[in-house]
């Protein structure tokens, strides 16, 4: 077990912005801009979780690039 605490690793600063959207004509969202979270967002980022995932025998094509990680006490939920 480290005995540091994680917000030592947050050594980045991030601007995080949310997708705005609204119903369209044809069923699906239309974006209409981006929503500011927040501009100065202390983190940590791995670029490690991009592994393809097997299921089945079906490897899928989408996966995970990058993943952010922050203080549990930020607001960033949708």
């Amino acid at each position: 077990m480290p005995t540091f605490p994680i917000e030592d690793m947050f050594n980045l600063t991030f601007k995080l912005e949310r997708e705005e959207t609204e119903p369209d004509t044809a069923g699906g969202r239309t974006r209409i801009g981006w929503q500011l979270i927040s501009d100065n967002l202390k983190g940590a980022l791995d670029d490690r979780c991009g592994n393809p995932q097997r299921s089945g025998g079906v490897i899928s094509l989408e996966t995970t690039v990058y993943a952010v990680y922050c203080g549990g006490n930020e607001k960033i939920a949708a």
